[in-house]
């Protein structure tokens, strides 16, 4: 006898019938995922090449690398810092106030909006002249990520990489307002859609859901990350590259690696 599942509304359903529906949709999500990825890989990849190699060069010239991003996009910073498998040489920037475990929540929204925050979080970091900043934001309209970029170029110097989705540049809220992409030195896109959401429930049509920004914003500055490693392979050097604490040796090469770059590291 099938198992039989009580919905919400008294309505018994075969349990098989759910299952299948439910695996229908989390397949049509996982397609998706994979589509976007494949079109932003082939897109991007000669991009991500020429934009590795000249961050290899900066770190050559004893330039440091830097990842900023707020809430969700700050998964992506995390992502770029001290993992088994990922660049010594990447410094994070978690900016109060904008991560996703903030209570409440919602308060990070009004946050990456705020005009004036980013000058607050960079007058306590020591980006300097020639070194290179990523800066994450799907969207590319919230204020604290473009201020951040602009004045990272304008007052210490640096370079600015941005990833982001140049969709979104239909969505200008006013002619004066500048994108992400507009106030950046090379631009990575994302080629995530509008809304971030990748499928319709059959039942629903009207909600989206389905995040995908994340999975394709790691595929992306990791490969950024081994080109970078890359570069650097070719002109000679030994890419600092963190092995995996859990594995013998792992740990004292990691600290002879950090040691090595302390000068060029600022998350210590």
């Amino acid at each position: 006898m099938p198992v039989i599942w009580v919905s919400g509304n008294g309505r018994g359903v075969k349990m098989d019938a759910i299952v299948q529906k439910t695996k229908s949709a989390m397949e049509n999500y996982w397609s998706a995922i994979d589509q976007v990825c494949k079109t932003a890989q082939e897109q991007e990849a000669a991009n991500l090449a020429h934009i590795g190699a000249v961050i290899a060069g900066r770190i050559q010239d004893g330039k440091s690398l830097w990842s900023f991003g707020c809430t969700h996009s700050a998964l992506l910073v995390g992502e770029t810092v001290y993992r088994a498998g990922g660049s010594v040489l990447c410094n994070p920037i978690f900016a109060p106030g904008l991560w996703p475990g903030e209570v409440p929540v919602t308060r990070t929204s009004r946050l990456e909006k705020l005009p004036g925050y980013a000058e607050v979080l960079l007058a306590d970091l020591k980006i300097g002249a020639g070194d290179v900043v990523i800066v994450f934001s799907t969207s590319g309209w919230n204020a604290v990520p473009v201020e951040f970029a602009r004045l990272v170029r304008e007052e210490h110097g640096a370079t600015v990489v941005a990833f982001t989705s140049t969709a979104y540049l239909d969505l200008r809220p006013s002619p004066e307002r500048k994108h992400l992409s507009e106030v950046s030195d090379y631009v990575v896109n994302t080629h995530i859609p509008i809304g971030d959401a990748a499928i319709a429930l059959d039942q629903y049509p009207q909600i989206h859901m389905g995040p995908i920004s994340t999975y394709v914003g790691v595929a992306l500055v990791n490969g950024l990350l081994i080109s970078v490693s890359a570069a650097l392979a070719e002109a000679g050097v030994e890419p600092p590259v963190f092995r995996s604490g859990n594995v013998p040796g792992g740990m004292e090469q990691n600290l002879k690696t950090l040691a090595k770059y302390r000068g060029q590291i600022h998350y210590l």
